[in-house]
């Protein structure tokens, strides 16, 4: 089982592999323009974990509603910033592959 973990001075805390990518998927998902994961939280997210670092690849299905590049920045800020606070993990990278776009009903 692939786990990432966090050493602090009160102890250590362990994650495993599919508890974080259930965690960037969540928070993915609070971010406006992103509609969904392509194929899931399995096959949506995917992390490299090494030494309390998680690097993130995302694949996504995105609401044309803004801009991709806007979209797509406002999601790495806010992940980065959200995951190394809610976890204590270091991020290193997130990477955004867009796989599809829902229709806009005018």
């Amino acid at each position: 089982m692939r786990i990432a973990e966090v050493k602090r001075s009160e102890g250590k805390i362990t994650y495993p592999y599919g508890v974080l990518q259930r965690i960037v998927a969540f928070l993915a998902l609070k971010v406006p323009g992103v509609e969904a994961l392509d194929r899931g939280v399995e096959e949506g997210v995917r992390l490299e974990i090494s030494r309390g670092l998680v690097n993130i690849r995302l694949y996504l299905i995105l609401k044309l509603e803004r801009r991709v590049p806007e979209i797509a920045w406002q999601l790495q800020k806010f992940l980065k910033n959200s995951v190394e606070e809610k976890t204590g993990l270091r991020v290193g990278s997130i990477d955004v592959y867009i796989q599809d776009f829902t229709e806009i009903v005018i």
